[in-house]
């Protein structure tokens, strides 16, 4: 992780508007990789040719772990809205990161 810029941001409002941009962005990734994931798992229908198990067990984590990864960036999101909307709260990294 490349995290110069962020490092400068850390005690900064914009570190935190900066934190939400990556987190989006992350997360739409995150909902295209579920999406496909998921056409490639049901699209599969042969089998594998040495343990002759459905093609679909070998898929399915990936829609399984999207899902996963969705929502732990999903949860972060709304942390870092909730950081950005209450004024009591520092900006620091320990805010976000519980």
């Amino acid at each position: 992780c490349v995290d110069a810029l962020s490092s400068k941001l850390i005690e900064k409002r914009s570190g935190l508007y900066h934190r939400l941009f990556i987190e989006v962005l992350s997360a739409a990734f995150l909902f295209i990789f579920t999406y496909y994931g998921y056409q490639l798992t049901v699209m599969a229908n042969d089998r594998s040719p040495m343990l002759e198990w459905p093609r679909p067990l070998w898929y399915a984590c990936m829609p399984v772990s999207g899902v996963i990864m969705s929502g732990y960036s999903l949860r972060s999101i709304i942390r870092l809205l909730l950081a950005l909307f209450d004024p009591d709260k520092t900006c620091s990294s320990a805010l976000i990161n519980k």
